[in-house]
């Protein structure tokens, strides 16, 4: 009786989360985006194609590794993984800020007051998490699985079971600041930036939805995560400053991990399980 309570308020939930992307995406039909894409060349093209390549590279790499080998990863692993986006995201930003490139044309960091890109940040979370997770408990009950969880996931659960709290810290702060500055930029920022100059807006958004969603490496995963980005973009364009992407981001990893904290502490830990 309470899953299916729980199952119908989520499906309210995702119901009203979804009318509010659709009058978005009429919004951006009949008025247009604010994402400028003017400062975007050739070149970055080329750049975000190594980029796609690399990534593909690497989620090969951890899906299809050597047969018995385990891929689950812990703190030092996931810490080292996120410093390495850094890396690419800095790399990235700096050669377009070299040549003449500002932050406020790329990212509209400016455009916004702080307490206007909070407010829309809750705002739009609360809209597109029940919408994404509904999207990835339809799709597992369509194909009668749900798979394994996110390998961040399980470290977390794992750790929260074994009390070991500056892991839990470090995860957190990982998943709540480093992932969401990062990812956003990246995904939204320069890949949806650079896709939607050379290949339309929605185009670009499928794209680079699509890549965001893969580069998560979770089958289980995949449907919701796509949704989560397209939501994503769509907030981008409406509002043109990636600053409430990174705030929707930094919320919804919040929460997520939230209830991954409150089951893993009132639920008894099973090993294996």
């Amino acid at each position: 009786m309470t899953s299916a309570i729980a199952f119908a308020v989520l499906g309210a939930a995702a119901l009203c989360g979804l009318v509010a992307y659709v009058r978005i995406a009429i919004a951006l039909i009949r008025c247009g985006g604010l994402v400028k894409t003017d400062a975007y060349k050739r070149r970055d093209l080329w750049v975000a194609i190594a980029l796609v390549v690399l990534f593909g590279a690497i989620v090969t790499t951890e899906a299809f590794g050597k047969p018995g080998h385990s891929h689950h990863i812990d703190v030092n692993g996931m810490l080292f993984g996120e410093v390495f986006l850094l890396v690419i995201a800095e790399i990235v930003v700096g050669l377009l800020l070299m040549r003449g490139a500002r932050l406020d044309d790329l990212f509209g960091v400016l455009r916004l007051r702080i307490s206007r890109v909070a407010g829309l940040s809750i705002l739009y979370v609360t809209a597109a998490m029940p919408l994404a997770l509904a999207t990835k408990l339809i799709v597992a009950n369509a194909f009668k699985r749900v798979g394994d969880e996110q390998e961040l996931v399980t470290l977390f659960r794992n750790e929260v079971h074994s009390g070991h709290y500056s892991a839990i810290v470090k995860i957190a702060a990982a998943a709540v600041i480093l992932a969401p500055l990062i990812e956003e930029t990246l995904f939204r920022g320069f890949f949806y930036g650079v896709f939607k100059r050379y290949i339309g807006a929605i185009g670009g958004a499928l794209l680079s939805s699509a890549l965001f969603a893969l580069f998560h490496g979770n089958l289980a995963s995949l449907a919701g995560l796509f949704v989560l980005s397209i939501t994503l973009t769509a907030v981008y364009e409406r509002t043109g400053c990636i600053l409430v992407n990174i705030g929707m981001h930094a919320l919804f990893n919040s929460i997520s991990l939230l209830f991954v904290y409150l089951s893993s502490t009132t639920a008894p830990h099973l090993n294996g399980a």
